[in-house]
């Protein structure tokens, strides 16, 4: 059985807590498939169908510092083990 969740409050309140913690309670996967169903999404509404997706490549270069910054950035715990563990590489 599918579980649902919702929030009540006034517009302000919790600065997008409730979205948030729901996303981060998903899992990788599920956060994923969300947002390959919205990209199919806007190219049907965009261009009448959703036949071939394709993601831009336009990065030259990702420096390891930029990826760092990234990580640390996203707060997530993993991410900030990993930062830790590429400043240390740099030593």
């Amino acid at each position: 059985m599918r579980e649902i969740k919702e929030s009540y409050g006034r517009i302000g309140d919790n600065e997008g807590r409730f979205d948030i913690e729901f996303w981060q309670g998903q899992g990788d996967q599920a956060i994923f498939n969300a947002a390959l169903d919205m990209i199919l999404d806007y190219l049907i509404i965009r261009h009448g169908h959703a036949d071939k997706p394709r993601l831009q490549r336009t990065v030259e270069s990702f420096e390891k510092a930029d990826l760092i910054k990234a990580k640390e950035t996203s707060g997530r715990p993993q991410d900030l083990i990993d930062a830790k563990e590429l400043k240390k590489a740099d030593n």
